[in-house]
């Protein structure tokens, strides 16, 4: 199995999609619905990944008053009595935004529905949910080590928040860097975030503003190749483009739907899907700086004198010069501009009836780690 394992770390990914079901990964030392740790890693039954969210809150609870009961009133287990909840290792997605981010990375292909992601024939998808519109650095740093420890190489992390820098969060990365995992950070939304300033390389947005050297910081273009309105820049902040206005992708609802979005949140998986295909493809490129040089290079990007100064390339990724043009032909066609609107669109039949649904900020990333 050559497949690259590309985690998405969010608000969990809905594993039974009918476009992602396939491309999942599953951890092969795990049986599902034995209710036992049959690898020994901490958690049960993490099939598809884990779900951390919430795993700080639990642990530091007062649990006297709750060892009568091996079920709580939530719904949390405590399955061997010792007063402390079950981690939930069930990354489902009850958000979408996890869910959208999959699609883009590996929905499946050729397949006659929906839609199909940047890298569907050669990666598996890790769910990692850690984040419910907000989330902690605890469990953030939870589920990157996860990642690393399962085989991961890519970590697809499209959150973030502006302000002051954390030493864990840095040492978690660089504990990626070291087991040789890149970190694909969208570089933020703050031309609509009220925040102000969104050039990163004066008003920095975390984790993709990190210096470690296995970080791609990704910025957002719309359908004219232009930066899209709300999408973060910085001359050597953010490292490349990618479109990310108005982008069609997996969603949560059922297992049949999708939806349109907008943010720096969906340029970043389309890099990551890329960087999949790129690491399958380039196997004499071993080492993190190696992939990183390749992706963050005039060889992976056209050049657009709309994004000069914006970024490091100075461009919007190309998949048909990342990668040998034998294979560029054959790439799929995974990147829809679906509607020149904000809106987005569930699509819950085969039929692909649309229901237009506003939302309520189109363009939001999650924040407040």
């Amino acid at each position: 199995n050559n497949k690259v394992i590309v985690a998405v770390l969010d608000s969990g990914v809905r594993y039974s999609h009918q476009d992602l079901s396939a491309n999942m990964w599953r951890n092969p030392g795990e049986v599902a619905g034995d209710g036992i740790d049959n690898d020994s890693n901490g958690w049960i039954d993490d099939v598809y990944g884990i779900d951390a969210y919430g795993t700080e809150d639990w642990n530091d609870r007062d649990n006297d008053a709750k060892k009568d009961t091996n079920i709580f009133e939530n719904g949390y287990t405590d399955s061997n009595g010792n007063g402390v909840w079950d981690v939930d290792a069930d990354p489902m997605d009850t958000d979408g935004h996890g869910t959208h981010c999959a699609g883009l990375i590996g929905a499946v292909g050729n397949n006659g529905i929906g839609s199909a992601g940047v890298a569907w024939t050669g990666v598996e998808i890790m769910a990692l949910r850690f984040i419910d519109g907000t989330g902690s650095l605890s469990d953030e740093v939870l589920c990157m080590d996860y990642a690393r420890l399962r085989g991961a190489k890519v970590i697809n992390a499209s959150f973030g928040q502006d302000g002051g820098t954390s030493q864990t969060e840095i040492d978690a990365i660089t504990r990626l860097n070291t087991s040789g995992v890149i970190l694909v950070a969208a570089a933020g939304n703050g031309g609509t975030d009220g925040v102000g300033d969104n050039n990163n390389g004066s008003a920095p947005f975390y984790p993709a503003s990190y210096t470690n050297g296995n970080i791609i910081a990704v910025g957002a273009t719309d359908r004219n190749d232009n930066k899209a309105g709300f999408s973060n820049y910085g001359a050597t902040a953010v490292d490349l483009f990618a479109p990310g206005d108005n982008i069609y992708s997996t969603r949560t609802g059922t297992d049949s739907s999708y939806s349109s979005g907008s943010g720096t949140s969906f340029a970043a998986p389309i890099v990551s899907g890329a960087l999949a295909l790129q690491i399958a493809e380039y196997t004499n490129e071993t080492t993190v700086a190696q992939r990183v040089a390749r992706m963050v290079s005039t060889n992976a990007v056209d050049v657009i004198p709309a994004l000069s100064g914006l970024c490091v390339t100075g461009g919007r990724l190309n998949l048909a010069k990342l990668l040998p043009a034998a294979d560029a032909n054959n790439l799929p066609q995974a990147l829809a501009w679906h509607r020149p609107d904000l809106s987005e669109t569930l699509i819950n039949s085969p039929m692909r009836t649309p229901t237009s649904i506003a939302l309520s900020n189109t363009v939001t990333i999650f924040s407040g780690i």
